[in-house]
């Protein structure tokens, strides 16, 4: 095995040899809650859908009286 050049960095167990700056971290945590947060919203969202709109009973699209002449 030949030693890695200086300064390059080691995929190893801490995955480099540099810690990750704090802001990262932060980042990292505010991506992450963000995501639990859309994915909670689509879930109600999707369970309080009335089931005539998703279920057997779908028609199509509402028709929302008629477009305006050009």
């Amino acid at each position: 095995m030949t030693a890695a050049p200086p300064g390059a960095a080691s995929l190893g167990p801490g995955l480099g040899s540099r810690p990750m700056p704090l802001l990262w971290k932060a980042g990292m945590v505010v991506l992450v809650a963000c995501l639990l947060a859309a994915m909670a919203i689509a879930i109600v969202r999707l369970a309080t859908t009335p089931t005539e709109i998703l279920g057997d009973g779908f028609r199509g699209l509402p028709v929302h009286g008629h477009r305006a002449p050009r």
